[in-house]
């Protein structure tokens, strides 16, 4: 995994990071062996270069809709049977 997506996540994830002044969060950059291009886009909160860094997508979304309960009295559509092949005159089938 790339230690630059591996700091982001950490700082995401871990809130003691999110509170630390700028030196240390610096000296935690560099601890987690990002070169000084990374480190100093860290430090200028550049998300231009950190985009550009990790060649990200700069416009993206995710979307989840929950599922919606059928409406009261209505019939479930996977509770059906399936359907039975359709019938033919016997005057279409052909003898074996």
């Amino acid at each position: 995994m790339n230690r630059l997506v591996a700091f982001l996540e950490n700082c995401g994830a871990n809130a003691a990071l999110l509170s630390m002044d700028k030196a240390d969060l610096l000296l935690a950059a560099r601890q987690a062996g990002l070169d000084e291009d990374q480190v100093a886009a860290v430090a200028r909160l550049d998300r231009d270069q950190l985009e550009g860094m990790l060649s990200a997508r700069t416009k993206m979304a995710c979307c989840v809709f929950p599922a919606r309960d059928p409406e009261p009295g209505q019939d479930d559509p996977g509770d059906e049977e399936a359907p039975s092949e359709p019938k033919e005159p016997s005057e279409n089938r052909l003898a074996a």
